[in-house]
């Protein structure tokens, strides 16, 4: 607040406050549900993970499978993990860690392919 006029239009903003409902607080609740449920892996894309021992396409698999995440396209997914070469693919992993040392998000980047592999599995099984 840098004047008078602004401090003013902060406490006539409190004037009538009343908490959230419960209704309110359960719908709020319910979309933290749902959001922690389908979050997404925290990739920038910044590629300080490659390169890649084994030459995965690190980022361009997490692309893809965030829009997974959010969409829920099978086919879409699908269509776009097979258009990676085949040696640039999350089944190539071997879960050296190389790739963790340099990630500045944390990301447990085995992991995260295995879930990639494991999804791209159920999804051409069905």
């Amino acid at each position: 607040m840098s004047n008078e006029e602004q401090t003013k239009d902060n406490i006539q903003t409190m004037t009538d406050f009343s908490p959230i409902s419960d209704q309110e607080q359960k719908i709020i609740d319910q979309a933290l549900k749902d959001f922690l449920e389908n979050s997404t892996v925290p990739c920038t894309s910044c590629q300080y993970c490659l390169p890649c021992t084994v030459g995965i396409d690190i980022p361009a698999l997490f692309k893809i499978y965030n829009h997974y995440l959010i969409t829920k396209h099978k086919s879409e997914f699908i269509r776009e993990y097979e258009k990676i070469v085949l040696d640039k693919r999350a089944d190539q992993c071997i879960s050296c860690g190389e790739c963790m040392t340099h990630c500045p998000q944390k990301i447990n980047i085995p992991v995260r392919m295995q879930e990639i592999v494991e999804l791209y599995e159920n999804i051409k099984s069905t």
